[in-house]
């Protein structure tokens, strides 16, 4: 280890003597890449080839622009963050791909330009040290995922680790990590529920209501159902995404034809524009095949939602209730078709009643109607509320209702000082 800044903490160290942090070991507190946690990324340390292939590609052209940040302990060199750009570094290596040395302005085989590479050096953390560096490392915003977190949580949780110390170590909020302990501990009764939500297969609001059914049975058949109208949003959004990578490689084809005819007339500010639009697609490239590798079948409470209507069923909530009978009554929590329902009743016993309330108090029939017709517009054809108001701004004021009340004065009509000043109520 050759100190370049001691300063900074900043040192030149063998690559080869650069150690991962090692797989996860639920039977030992100890230190590894938190990303492997996430079952969707179980290649590469925690990220896809994908990934990989793009960062090796930046790193080739472009350089390592960003240090990796070590562990000095016991001798050993152990990775706190920079796992990606590791395992970029270490297949350009093995490929013995000529590299760009950002220094020299020369392209130089990757084993010879990265045969010592710069490193920030941390001495001796502990393992939730390290953890707390691993989770604070988020410079190319590649995040954590709720997934990753979660089975983060269960793993300290099996140590008795203290909330403040997870706090500290995944920098989150006590409310959430309380949040996430209390399902944790409502899922431990259900170990398919439990495993969906480690796994990533339902999100953790969802994997919260469904524990609200008390029945096993039917809460495996919500869940189900759930499953499948998770793969089927799955399914479009991967053809949306598929589609937009389509459409940018066709933009990506159209600026190099732009930059190749800038070049043949040698217009210095065309190929200038035509480089700024090539990066620019280029960029978007790269973040929607980044959003398809993340896109993967997740039950969330819409589909729920969508699964307690097909089973015809309503969770019930476990809050506690202050009858004192045996089984005491639980609040429903209702689904989205019985709130429909519900809301429809009750316009339409109004309109029976003449437009009254129970009470018998009037209700504006066009009220009534612009109710029906906002059911309607949610429930069925999910107009945004925008165009809703656009609907049925001219309605109101046809029946004699000033929409634009207090926006009316002209310039001939003097603001009235006045009105802005502040009386006794």
């Amino acid at each position: 280890m050759k100190a370049v800044d001691v300063e900074a903490g900043l040192y030149r160290v063998a690559f080869a003597d650069i150690k991962p942090a090692k797989d996860f070991d639920e039977f030992e507190f100890s230190f590894f890449n938190p990303r492997i946690l996430d079952n969707n990324k179980k290649e590469m340390y925690g990220f896809s080839k994908e990934e990989i292939d793009s960062l090796k590609e930046s790193i080739r052209s472009k350089g390592l622009m960003e240090n990796l940040n070590i562990n000095a302990n016991n001798g050993e060199c152990g990775l706190l963050d920079g796992h990606r750009r590791h395992e970029a570094i270490s297949q350009l290596i093995s490929e013995n791909a000529p590299c760009f040395d950002n220094h020299t302005n020369q392209w130089v085989a990757a084993k010879d330009l990265y045969k010592e590479v710069i490193v920030k050096v941390f001495n001796n953390l502990s393992p939730a040290d390290c953890f707390s560096r691993a989770f604070d490392s988020d410079s190319n915003k590649v995040s954590f995922g709720e997934n990753a977190s979660i089975r983060f949580v269960d793993y300290c949780i099996n140590f008795r680790m203290t909330e403040k110390k997870i706090v500290e170590m995944c920098g989150k909020t006590i409310s959430w990590l309380r949040y996430i302990s209390k399902l944790l501990s409502k899922v431990n009764k259900d170990p398919v529920i439990k495993d969906a939500l480690l796994n990533g297969s339902i999100n953790a609001t969802a994997a919260d209501s469904l524990m609200d059914i008390e029945e096993e049975q039917e809460r495996h058949n919500v869940y189900k159902a759930a499953l499948e109208k998770a793969e089927e949003d799955f399914e479009e959004k991967v053809k949306k995404t598929n589609l937009a990578i389509k459409n940018t490689n066709r933009k990506i084809e159209i600026a190099k034809k732009k930059k190749e005819e800038a070049e043949e007339f040698g217009d210095i500010g065309d190929i200038t524009d035509a480089d700024a639009l090539l990066e620019k697609h280029s960029t978007t490239l790269e973040v929607k095949k980044r959003e398809k590798n993340e896109i993967s079948p997740k039950i969330n409470t819409k589909n729920i939602e969508q699964a307690l209507d097909e089973v015809g069923l309503d969770i019930e909530s476990d809050e506690e209730s202050d009858d004192e009978s045996p089984k005491a009554t639980k609040k429903p929590k209702m689904s989205i078709k019985s709130i429909k329902d519900a809301w429809m009743k009750e316009i339409e016993s109004s309109i029976n009643r003449g437009h009254m309330t129970e009470e018998q108090e009037s209700i504006p029939p066009i009220l009534n109607n612009c109710f029906i017709d906002m059911i309607k517009a949610m429930f069925d054809e999910k107009i945004s509320y925008q165009d809703f108001i656009y609907r049925w701004t001219d309605k109101m004021i046809d029946a004699g209702l000033n929409l634009n009340a207090g926006f009316t004065q002209t310039k001939s009509e003097p603001e009235d000082e006045d009105d802005d000043e502040t009386g006794d109520l």
